[in-house]
């Protein structure tokens, strides 16, 4: 029989660092997202050129493993701009936009299911058929309309993205906080006199975070590749800006001439993609994911 103190020692017992519960492969793609993120921020100093600097006597120059210039390692579009360049730029307000609205998202959606898992009730009956309207709508469609409607700027982009990428955040939350509320430590709260808020933001709230995070991980990607689609339809970010899904809309009308310039952003949405959800898995396998 276990005695109290070894039920406390079991409770305080040492939580493994995150990243020590991720598995190797996701611990390589967290090195790849991380390199990722690294060049996009350090874009203004290792970029070669400035991403819309325009040489018009050095078009569609192929990559150096193609037989290019050395000056332009991974060639030049259609009007003359170094493709290395755009790609670090590209990946800056590629991962912004993915990350912003996915923290949006996730704000709306937590508070929803942590207010549906604890309160129940009405509350609970809300916030299942407000996701229950959510997913009976076909995302990609709903935005092509809001965006051909509204303009597609960048702040609008992510606007509307984030208003349909909550309805995971909320599931997850509702469910855990479900769980949570007849644990002791929530019941020993409520005697305590703690008021609800504080009982969700301090007690339960801090229990969902590597569940969520998993959610957060796809729901990044998920932003990446919609903002993509977007772009590539014409309805994404627009010229001076730049982002990985627009360069594959600008190279689109070549890729039956020149298919590299389209294959290489294709290429590293591709890698980033695979580094987020590796991260996912790593995450989902750890050893510390259980509540």
């Amino acid at each position: 029989m276990m005695t109290a103190s070894s039920t406390e020692s079991a409770r305080y017992r040492r939580r493994p660092a995150l990243w020590e519960s991720i598995s190797p492969a996701g611990r390589i793609g967290g090195v790849v997202l991380l390199a990722i993120a690294l060049a996009a921020l350090l874009a203004p100093w290792i970029s070669p050129y400035a991403p819309n600097y325009q040489q018009l006597n050095g078009r569609i120059v192929p990559p150096i493993f193609m037989g290019g210039s050395s000056q332009h390692w991974l060639g030049t579009d259609s009007i003359g701009r170094d493709l290395l360049s755009r790609l670090l730029y590209g990946a800056r307000l590629t991962l912004f936009i993915g990350i912003i609205s996915t923290v949006i998202s996730a704000v709306i959606g937590i508070s929803m299911g942590m207010a549906a898992g604890y309160f129940r009730g009405r509350v609970e009956t809300v916030v299942g058929f407000l996701i229950t309207v959510r997913l009976s709508m076909p995302i990609m469609l709903i935005m092509l309309s809001l965006v051909g409607l509204l303009g597609n700027s960048t702040a609008l982009i992510m606007v509307v993205l984030s208003l349909f990428l909550w309805d995971r955040f909320a599931v997850v939350a509702r469910s855990i906080t479900l769980q949570l509320q007849g644990r002791e430590y929530v019941v020993a709260a409520k005697a305590a006199g703690c008021g609800d808020l504080r009982i969700l933001v301090g007690e339960i709230l801090p229990n969902l975070a590597r569940p969520l995070l998993v959610v957060a991980t796809l729901e990044v990607a998920h932003a990446i590749l919609l903002e993509s689609a977007l772009s590539f339809l014409g309805l994404g970010i627009k010229s001076p800006e730049v982002s990985w899904g627009l360069m594959i809309a600008e190279a689109k009308d070549l890729v039956f001439f020149e298919p590299w310039m389209l294959n290489l952003t294709g290429l590293m949405i591709f890698v980033l993609i695979g580094a987020i959800n590796a991260v996912c898995e790593g995450l989902k396998t750890g050893e510390d994911m259980q509540i």
